[in-house]
């Protein structure tokens, strides 16, 4: 705490500020005492419409003077303000006890520049500054510390009207700020305007934790181990050095976002810095059977465009084909130069009769951001001859004239079916008659003679 600038309080509770005139991006402390052991925390809606509660501790102290006992409660909020100007911080409650209101001058300073040498900066990029309504905004903030950080948050970009990405993870390195030396957390994202005009993003802010200088308590070991070689610095004063929240703003940007070109033909909009179109087919031949598929399988690619932003490409019908898509595999990777989207789809397209039949081209109109003009990326369209099956007559066209001799000027006279010579008929085999079944017969009957003959010896 700086120190009690100004008190004020009604007659349960005190509240006072560490400071009474901050800059914008700065922190208050504001200080709530009441006398007694008191349970509960304060009420902080009233704050929440000008500040941000940072943080809320309780504490309590005993003191015995004289043989009598002062007992009191504290509350210490840390409090960011939300906009510049005179803010009003309103009478407080703690169950039946209540603060008088405060106020606070806050002034509308600039976030602190590259070359200002504070602890903590905030630097923030944006590419292209006129970017096309759907197309991919590079947007960079970077965060500069020289002193260690106990805790942090860095805001999200935000504005209406815009998709967000983050790009990768981040990235830390060292860099120097006006001869000052700074470690750096770097974030990207992709950010994608959905409406055309002025885009304003918000002024990123990190709000966290620092050791504060000021408070620090040495340590009761630095008379053993400040000196000792194996030691060298103190270990024990990191941990007793207490800390202070800080809240910085980086600058706020804006960008002026283009409407779609009127001379623009596609069906659909695709603002990309490369696009690529690429298709297979199986099988190769143009000859194919009836019934036999041929499957098309279908890769698009896009830098500066997420994969759903890219088009359904197959065909609702088609003269001539059923066909039949497998669900589309989308997929989108992202890098330091933004996100690169990447569609991938196999169709099958089954004949529904023999002939030549003709499978169109297949074209995407899409935008050319970095040499600003429309291009088209085509795959060119293929005709299959669908052959008879085997022992079936092709399909006769309508227009095909009858199948007769021509003689001359006059069709020849057809021959009745009648003078045409007949095919004999195939006859049924017959067994040739001989003598050959009397003796036959004769036979049998001598054999059933000897069974009797055999059967009456064995009776008697």
């Amino acid at each position: 705490v700086l120190g009690t600038t100004d008190r004020a309080g009604a007659a349960e509770m005190n509240a006072w500020l560490d400071r009474t005139r901050i800059g914008e991006g700065e922190t208050v402390q504001l200080t709530l005492e009441a006398q007694g052991q008191v349970s509960g925390r304060p009420d902080t809606t009233p704050l929440e419409q000008d500040f941000e509660i940072l943080g809320l501790s309780t504490g309590s102290r005993v003191n015995i003077f004289n043989g009598r006992t002062d007992a009191r409660t504290t509350w210490a909020l840390t409090l960011s303000p939300r906009r510049s100007g005179t803010l009003a911080i309103p009478a407080l409650r703690v169950g039946d006890h209540q603060s008088s209101p405060l106020s606070l001058e806050v002034s509308d300073a600039p976030a602190p520049a590259s070359d200002s040498g504070a602890d903590i900066l905030i630097e923030t990029e944006i590419e292209p500054r006129t970017p096309y309504v759907q197309g991919q905004v590079l947007y960079t903030i970077r965060l500069l510390y020289a002193v260690p950080i106990s805790s942090g948050r860095l805001s999200e970009p935000a504005a209406e009207d815009m998709l967000v990405q983050r790009l990768g993870e981040d990235r830390e390195y060292a860099a120097t700020r006006n001869g000052r030396r700074y470690q750096v957390v770097e974030r990207r994202y992709a950010l994608f305007p959905q409406a055309s005009g002025p885009l304003a993003l918000a002024a990123p802010v990190f709000s966290g934790e620092i050791p504060d200088a000021s408070r620090r308590r040495a340590s009761p070991f630095k008379r053993f181990l400040g000196k000792d070689p194996f030691f060298g610095d103190d270990p024990f004063e990191d941990l007793l050095t207490p800390t202070r929240r800080v809240r910085v703003r980086g600058e706020p940007l804006s960008v002026e976002v283009m409407p779609r070109p009127a001379v623009a033909q596609g069906i659909h909009w695709l603002p990309a810095e490369r696009l690529e179109l690429k298709g297979d087919w199986q099988p190769d031949s143009t000859g194919i059977q009836p019934g036999e598929p041929v499957s098309l399988l279908l890769e698009l690619e896009a830098e500066g465009l997420t994969a759903g932003q890219l088009p359904d490409l197959v065909p609702e019908t088609l003269d001539g084909f059923t066909v039949y898509p497998d669900q589309a595999q989308r997929q989108t990777d992202s890098g330091d130069a933004g996100v690169t989207g990447h569609l991938r789809q196999k169709i099958a397209f089954i004949p529904e009769r023999t002939g030549d039949l003709t499978l169109p081209a297949i074209e995407v109109h899409w935008w050319d951001t970095q040499a600003d003009r429309e291009r088209v990326a085509s795959l060119p369209g293929r005709t299959l001859r669908v052959l008879p099956a085997a022992g079936q007559p092709a399909q006769a066209s309508s227009d095909s004239p009858p199948t007769a001799a021509m003689t001359g000027d006059k069709p020849e006279p057809a021959i009745p079916a009648a003078t045409l010579p007949a095919k004999a008929a195939p006859q049924p085999s017959r067994i040739p008659a001989s003598g050959a079944w009397p003796w036959i017969s004769a036979a049998l009957a001598t054999g059933w003679l000897l069974t009797l003959v055999i059967w009456w010896r064995r009776a008697h």
